[in-house]
């Protein structure tokens, strides 16, 4: 069951698809959850936004918005709420395609604040 807002939806756990490679820890840490109606659409509280997948190949470079529940941390304090159950946002820049370190078909983000001397995929590429 997921909780947002004032809104509940209750999904089948049959519904739930865990990416194989997932073993509890970030790796392959991924889960296609399938509705069994679609979401109401149209205006008001209870209507849900629809997008359509990117699916051009000019990503490197945008401008993103991720969503998703999780931990949260940084290097100096390590990993905060460790039940991961906070929805979290966030907003980056594809860096980079996994192409770089053997990753097909993946665009990346590193977690820095904009500025060159944090940039860790800048300084490790090359790149700005």
């Amino acid at each position: 069951m997921a909780n947002v807002g004032r809104i509940t939806f209750n999904v089948p756990v049959a519904n739930v698809t865990v990416h194989p490679g997932w073993t509890g820890g970030g790796a392959d840490d991924l889960a296609v959850i399938t509705l069994p109606s679609l979401a109401p659409s149209g205006l008001g509280a209870t209507a849900a936004e629809r997008y359509q997948i990117y699916r051009g190949t000019d990503a490197v470079g945008r401008d993103i918005t991720v969503v998703g529940y999780g931990s949260f941390g940084t290097g100096a304090v390590g990993e905060q709420d460790p039940d991961g159950l906070n929805k979290r946002i966030a907003n980056n820049r594809y860096d980079t395609t996994g192409d770089q370190f053997g990753f097909r078909s993946s665009l990346l983000y590193d977690l820095d604040n904009g500025t060159a001397a944090n940039d860790a995929f800048g300084r490790i590429l090359g790149i700005s």
